[in-house]
C-alpha cells in the first residue's frame, strides 16, 4: 500500500481508521534495494533469491506474529502467547478438531485483526492462511477483505502473452547476471517518477496507455 502527503493523507484509507480509534499496522514485504543491510558483504544474487513463497511463508507469517506479541502485550495478556499450546496437541487428533480449535484461539484473542490487501498483497495473505491451516498453526485473522489480489490470468491480451514468452526463454540467462530490477542513477529515477506522476494527472494520457495495454 503507498502512503501520500498533503490534501489526499486525509483521505488514506489507513488514516481514516486510525482516526476513527482502530489500531492500524501497514505491512511492508521485501522488494525494494536495501541500503542499511546487515550484511554489507551479501551478495546481489543472495539478496534477491526470494519469490512470492517466501512472502507468504516468510514474512507474512512474522509481520502477524509481531502484531499479535505488541497487543497481547498491550491488553495486558498473560506471558504465554494465545495459541501456543496449539503446537503441543497429538498428531492424531481429526481435522474437524483442528479447525475448531484453530477457531476458538481466534475467537479466545483479546483483540480482531482484520487485514485489508490489495493486489500482491491479497495472494501473499492468502498463501499464509493456507499455509497455517496446512501447519495446523492459528492465523489469528477475525476477517480478511482482499481487493483485486493477484493471481494467474487466462485472459491476458496478445502484448502481455508476447512478454511472458519472452521472459520465460530470457529468465534463466539473465538471473545470474541480473539478480534484481534496480533503477541506478538519480536522473532515471526522477524519469520514471514525472512518467508515473504524468499517467495519474493527466486522464487521457493514462487512458491511452490503458487501451494500447488492455
Amino acid at each position: 500500500m503507498y502512503s501520500t502527503a498533503g490534501p489526499q493523507m486525509l483521505k488514506f484509507f489507513p488514516r481514516f481508521c486510525f482516526r476513527v480509534g482502530y489500531d492500524v499496522f501497514l505491512g511492508n514485504l521485501r522488494g525494494l534495494v536495501s541500503r542499511e543491510h546487515m550484511d554489507k558483504n551479501l551478495s546481489s544474487s543472495k539478496y534477491w533469491k526470494y519469490s512470492v513463497n517466501e512472502h507468504g511463508t516468510k514474512d507474512m507469517p512474522a509481520i502477524i506474529e509481531e502484531i499479535h506479541k505488541i497487543k497481547t502485550s498491550e491488553l495486558g495478556s498473560s506471558q504465554n502467547l494465545i495459541g501456543e499450546e496449539m503446537e503441543d496437541q497429538n498428531d492424531d487428533i481429526k481435522n474437524s478438531e483442528i479447525q475448531t480449535s484453530e477457531e476458538d484461539v481466534t475467537k479466545n484473542q483479546p483483540y480482531k485483526l482484520c487485514a485489508v490487501c490489495h493486489s500482491l498483497g491479497g495472494a501473499v495473505m492468502l498463501m499464509y492462511v493456507v499455509t497455517s491451516r496446512i501447519a495446523q498453526k492459528p492465523h489469528r485473522l477475525s476477517r480478511l477483505v482482499l481487493l483485486s489480489p493477484a493471481g494467474f490470468h487466462e485472459d491476458s491480451n496478445v502484448v502481455f502473452s508476447l512478454v511472458e514468452k519472452i521472459i520465460l526463454f530470457v529468465g534463466p540467462v539473465l538471473a545470474p547476471l541480473v539478480p534484481g530490477l534496480y533503477i541506478p542513477t538519480r536522473f532515471f529515477r526522477m524519469l520514471l517518477n514525472k512518467l508515473a506522476r504524468d499517467f495519474h494527472n493527466y486522464p487521457a494520457l493514462g487512458g491511452l496507455v490503458q487501451t494500447l495495454m488492455g
